[in-house]
């Protein structure tokens, strides 16, 4: 296995774990927001949802995986802006915590369909 995917299944496990549980405590029903608005539905599909789809479609297919992850990620980007409103640091630390790790997931699932597209046309 091309060690950017191994990368990307690691990362993206670890990232789904940090992203459930912060999402139980901090968003979730039991939360003190609550989680039955919009807001709490676009970082749930864009975050947690879409990167358990993503990883598993990663297994096959790169390309889809990180096409799907990036768009989850922009999603869940929105959904943390406007649930954050003039509150800046909450908007960073929710990217910091749930859309880089995913967009770097994203990322190197992209890189290894490029890198294996490159190798099976020389061959």
């Amino acid at each position: 296995m091309d060690p950017r995917k191994l990368w990307a299944l690691v990362l993206g496990c670890c990232t789904l774990g940090i992203q459930g549980a912060s999402l139980a405590f901090a968003w979730g029903p039991f939360g003190a927001e609550g989680g039955s608005n919009a807001y709490f539905l676009m970082v749930l599909g864009g975050g947690p949802v879409c990167l358990l789809t993503g990883l598993l479609l990663g297994l096959r297919w790169s390309r889809t995986a990180g096409a799907i992850l990036w768009l989850g990620g922009a999603l869940e980007a929105m959904g943390i802006a406007l649930k954050s409103g003039s509150m800046v640091g909450r908007y960073f630390l929710g990217l910091g915590l749930f859309v880089l790790p995913q967009v770097i997931v994203a990322s190197l699932f992209l890189l290894h369909a490029r890198d294996s597209q490159k190798s099976s046309r020389t061959h």
